[in-house]
């Protein structure tokens, strides 16, 4: 992304308050690359006055600690709010089959009960899983440490780049760690295996979110759903108003106008918050977006206002 893109993305958010908002944010708490300052001061640059910190399974902000209180403080001062969340990892019914869903809870209580119940038991199932990964792929070959050095080394939160990262050949030798996910960690791969086992459905994680006094939404619906996404789209966002979803995740970066439309349309019709988000991971999440953000305007100004 270029300068001047990235002036005109600062001038297009201005006044925009959806646009200002970035609801979507990871931090090295999960499986984000940037530590919450880092984060916190890209955000800034990019003319965000509302960062929602939101890792998976786990709700990271807590201004009742200290360090976080003390930077929450300075922010504001620089008129910006720093939000506490979290995106539940979760499963939703579709064609008989259970697929992953995510949905961010927004200005959650970051301490309330069942919050906490919740992550503790993900965060259980996942480690069994892991533990069950690790030996798939020690049987074809690779070698690998073990569960517990990898749980020191990863902060006590195991993601799959850092089990990738560890993994070695026969003879030692550090492997293409993306290569690796790609080939043997994703979905239906040989070292996979689903999480839903343990995971909690949509309409129980979406009740806990709006429990602790959060905003429920349905992150990325498109990435979630990929192919099924033409036929299914309106059917499962009605199913989970039912539940009680409150929002949709409308603007993504690299999504192209017409879903992003499709979803904007139906949130309108159906009373539910839109919101957007890079999904950040790494600095060039936040680059992405902008450029998709850009792009829409210069297509269609009117279109980010309406």
């Amino acid at each position: 992304m270029d300068i001047s893109e990235f002036i005109k993305f600062r001038k297009i958010i201005k006044g925009n308050k959806i646009l200002r908002t970035n609801g979507h944010n990871h931090t090295t708490t999960s499986d984000g690359r940037m530590g919450i300052v880092l984060l916190l001061l890209l955000n800034l640059l990019y003319g965000f006055n509302k960062i929602a910190v939101t890792d998976h399974n786990v709700a990271a902000w807590n201004e009742r600690k200290f360090w976080h209180k003390f930077i929450s403080k300075i922010f504001r001062i620089l008129d910006i709010e720093i939000i506490s969340g979290i995106e539940f990892s979760c499963f939703f019914e579709l064609n008989n089959k259970k697929r992953e869903f995510h949905i961010v809870g927004i200005g959650i209580d970051p301490d309330n009960k069942e919050i906490k119940e919740a992550e503790r038991n993900i965060k259980a199932g996942r480690e069994e899983i892991i533990k069950k990964m690790l030996e798939k792929i020690r049987n074809l070959g690779f070698s690998i440490i073990s569960f517990e050095k990898l749980k020191r080394k990863s902060g006590g939160n195991i993601t799959l780049p850092d089990i990738a990262n560890n993994v070695r050949t026969k003879n030692g030798k550090k492997i293409d760690s993306q290569k690796f996910i790609n080939e043997h960690l994703e979905a239906g791969k040989d070292c996979y295996l689903p999480n839903d086992t343990f995971l909690l459905s949509t309409k129980e994680v979406i009740r806990i979110i709006k429990l602790s006094g959060g905003t429920a939404i349905w992150a990325h619906p498109k990435y979630t759903l990929r192919d099924l996404f033409g036929e299914n789209f309106e059917n499962i966002a009605l199913q989970l108003k039912n539940y009680g979803i409150d929002g949709i995740e409308t603007f993504r970066g690299g999504q192209n106008m017409e879903d992003t439309s499709r979803i904007k349309v139906f949130c309108k019709n159906n009373e539910l918050a839109i919101t957007g988000g890079p999904d950040t991971h790494k600095a060039k999440d936040l680059s992405i977006y902008a450029e998709t953000i850009v792009n829409v305007f210069e297509k269609n100004k009117d279109f980010l206002i309406n």
